[in-house]
């Protein structure tokens, strides 16, 4: 898992067009994302090819209040709905995921990376519009956020739930 170079860029999105039936962000928004924050997208390498990515958007209080408003825009963000490399982000949108097959090591490897200080208390958000996408988040912990799209999905970091959330009750031994 890395970074894609700047140069990179057009394959990354070439890559993802291939998989994802409908890819709606043109080339130049996805270039101007990964100038605003580096960490908007991560590309995952095996043997010096691409063998999946990660997209996503960290989104700033602003771009948090229009994903929820429904004025958010994924295919072509305001730049102002973003935050630049090293400043903590208000919520992270994920933008696009294609990790086939052993490229999904790949995703535990950026769930990792946004566990760090700076992004822990960013709550994941999605949209998911297929049956098979709902059930995935959903056995993932997403749940759906009231807002006026009813695709959209949280996940709630474990650094924002209350902490009796976060407790495991305790079971009684079955004695026979």
């Amino acid at each position: 898992m890395r970074r894609p170079h700047p140069g990179e860029i057009r394959q990354l999105f070439d890559f993802v067009s291939d998989a994802v039936t409908r890819v709606s962000a043109p080339l130049d928004v996805v270039i101007e994302a990964c100038r605003i924050n580096s960490d908007n997208a991560f590309v995952f390498v095996r043997d010096q090819r691409l063998v999946g990515v990660y997209a996503m958007l960290m989104l700033s209080p602003r771009g948090l209040e229009r994903l929820l408003l429904g004025e958010f825009q994924p295919d072509d963000p305001a730049a102002d709905d973003l935050v630049e490399t090293g400043k903590e982000p208000a919520a992270i949108y994920k933008w696009a995921v294609v990790a086939p097959g052993a490229a999904a090591k790949g995703i535990a490897l950026v769930s990792n990376y946004i566990r760090q200080p700076l992004y822990r208390h960013a709550n994941l958000f999605a949209r998911a519009t297929t049956l098979p996408a709902i059930r995935l988040m959903e056995n993932l912990g997403f749940e759906p956020v009231a807002s006026v799209d009813p695709d959209l999905y949280r996940y709630q970091r474990l650094a924002n739930r209350d902490r009796s959330e976060c407790v495991i009750p305790h079971r009684e031994r079955f004695v026979a």
